[in-house]
Order: structure tokens, then sequence, then C-alpha cells
């Protein structure tokens, strides 16, 4: 039986702390397997320690995300680590436009996010491993990069733009480019993006929760988990109005095919 695949979770934060035994446990239990996503050196390490104590269930993405761009370690750590063939892709990576408060972005910040970025652009091209892309209020951006180094057509997959909340036209701009869309548990409670997962070909979607972060309906308020996942792929059936198995067995088939070979 096919099983439910986050696509991009974060069960090494602290916010598992507490209880990451036992929801690894419960989603054994249903059928639930996850990627499980680096932010920084310290936290990739941390994924692939865990993809070591929970084969086959855990799948650990190494990466630097364009938050901690400015704490960037050394490249080569990152390059050791993404060598490593348990690691399926490179990410979460990108830009983030986003000001968070008081905190304005300087020039110098935008640099250095597009410089690390950069960087694990060419460890997705040298090890062959898929990016998991993070971007925020930066998509044009975004795409005028990846069109650098990537041509439509010139191969199938090229890796994912996470936690995708863009236009029909920029969803359709990484899809030419070999990207894949996910999902999370927005779509169940804002009602705007159904005419995206609607534009969205099922065989180039994923679902995925970016837990602990943007809980489902009906767990909002709550910390989010890998479990809930089940819900995006309930609300994609809903949306497209085809059967949920269709969708537990297409993001299945796209996750071996892209992501996870030894599912």
């Amino acid at each position: 039986m096919n099983p439910y695949i986050d696509l991009h979770a974060h069960i090494n934060f602290k916010d598992f702390d507490e209880d990451r035994e036992q929801l690894l446990t419960e989603m054994k239990e249903k059928n639930v397997v996850a990627i499980n996503i680096g932010t920084t050196h310290k936290t990739s390490v941390e994924g692939i320690v865990l993809a070591e104590k929970y084969p086959g269930q855990i799948f650990p993405i190494i990466g630097s995300h364009p938050v901690h761009a400015n704490e960037h370690e050394d490249n080569a750590k990152f390059e050791e680590l993404a060598a490593n063939p348990k690691v399926v892709g490179i990410g979460e990576c990108g830009l983030d436009y986003f000001e968070r408060g008081d905190i304005k972005l300087t020039e110098e910040d935008l640099a250095m996010q597009e410089k690390v970025f950069r960087t694990q652009i060419a460890f997705s091209i040298k090890y062959k491993k898929p990016l998991m892309l993070h971007v925020r209020e930066a998509y044009s951006k975004t795409l005028e990069i990846l069109k650098e180094y990537f041509k439509p057509g010139e191969v199938e997959y090229r890796g994912n733009a996470h936690f995708f909340v863009g236009s029909k036209e920029e969803a359709q701009a990484f899809l030419d480019l070999g990207f894949s869309i996910s999902f999370t548990g927005v779509i169940t409670f804002v009602k705007a993006y159904e005419e995206l997962v609607q534009a969205v070909p099922l065989d180039r979607m994923f679902a995925e929760t970016d837990s602990p972060y943007v809980a489902p309906t009906p767990y909002r308020g709550q910390r989010n988990s890998p479990l809930y996942v089940i819900e995006i792929y309930k609300k994609i059936a809903e949306i497209k109005q085809v059967p949920l198995q269709e969708v537990i067995d297409t993001l299945a088939t796209n996750a071996r095919r892209y992501w996870l070979k030894t599912l």
C-alpha cells in the first residue's frame, strides 16, 4: 500500500524534542513517511542522524535556508553532506525577501542570499540531487536565477517549489523548468488557492506540512505534524474531484520518480 508522503517537514526541530519517538511510531502506524529538511549545517546533520535511526521512514535533505545566509558555514562542510548517499536533495534554499518586524534587508543581505543559493544550485547539479526551493516574495528573481542554470525540457526534473503561494503563471514557469509544486495546510483554510491547486497537474504536485508550522484544518493553532499531511491529501482530492486513493498513488509515484528511489 502506498504511503502518505510529507515532502517537507522539520522533525529535527526542538518543537518535537519531547515526543519525537512517539511521533515516528504514529507515523509508521498511519503509513506516513517524510522528507526532513535542513535549514543550517547543524539541522542538516540532525536530519541525516534521524534518517539513519528511522530508515525508510525519514529521508534527509541538507541545505542552508536563505534567512540563515549570513550564518552560512564553510561550503566544504555542506558539500560533504551533499555527497552523502542518504541525502535525497539540496535545500531548503532560495530567496526570502520578507522583512520580519523592524529588521530591514540590506543590499548585502540580498547578495549573500543569492550567493548561498547559487552554491546550492551547484551542489544540486554536481550530485544530481533535486533542489528544495524556499521562495518568499521573490518568485521573479528566483526564476531569473534558475533560468541561468536550467532550460525547459533539458531534463525531466530539477526540484520542488515548496509552500507555493504564487500565481498560476509563476507556477507554470517553475513547471516549465522541471520543478514540481507542493502545497501545505494553507489550502485547507484559504479558498483562494483552490484555483491554483486545480491548475497544477497531479503528476507534478506534492503535499507537505512544513511542520511544525501552519497546521491544516482541523488542527489550526496547534503544532503541525507530518501526520496531518493526510488532511492535505484529502483537500487535494476534494479540489481536484478525484478519489483520495488516486492522489495517494500519484503522489507516491511522483516521490519514487523524483526523490525517494528506495521507497
